[in-house]
């Protein structure tokens, strides 16, 4: 955000996020509450709604790394099917995403009155996101941050899950 944010604010933040997430679609609860702690912690709205979208695609982006690592290791010791053949049946779900983006991509560049509420706030936070991205700093930080926050939550799943007895498992 420009300054420094309290560390333990901060981690409360995070932490209700996670509780809010149970509760809230995708990563709507992540956006939200990110804005508004940015904007109660001085930073411009034009700022914070640049940068919560931001966090949260890198955050797509590491969870599609880990993933995508996952599926190759996974798939290397295993016989018959592969994680590449399970992906077929997923195509009528992403072809319904696409008519959406199509259909909001027509409706923002042929409807006066939607592309007037759209657009603006859009180039703002698109300036604010580039602002970001054209810093190594901030990218390493928002990246890493991403990736050390999805490997610790994976390792204290795996300890929780190597922790329980054997037979409790099945």
């Amino acid at each position: 955000m420009g300054k420094p944010l309290p560390w333990w604010r901060t981690t409360q933040l995070q932490y209700a996020i996670q509780l809010f997430a149970l509760a809230t679609p995708g990563d709507s609860a992540r956006l939200l509450m990110t804005v508004d702690y940015a904007e109660k912690s001085g930073a411009k709205r034009s700022e914070a709604v640049g940068k919560a979208p931001l966090a949260t695609v890198t955050g797509w982006v590491v969870d599609a790394l880990v993933l995508a690592i996952a599926g190759v290791a996974v798939t290397a010791g295993a016989h018959g099917s592969s994680f590449t053949n399970e992906l077929g049946d997923a195509w009528p779900l992403v072809a319904a995403m696409a008519g959406v983006l199509v259909v909001g991509v027509l409706a923002i560049a042929f409807v006066p009155k939607i592309r007037a509420r759209v657009v603006p706030p859009l180039v703002s936070t698109l300036t604010e996101t580039w602002r970001s991205l054209k810093s190594p700093r901030q990218v390493l930080e928002i990246f890493g941050g991403g990736l050390l926050e999805r490997l610790a939550f994976s390792a204290s799943v795996l300890l929780i899950v190597a922790s329980l007895p054997a037979n409790k498992l099945t």
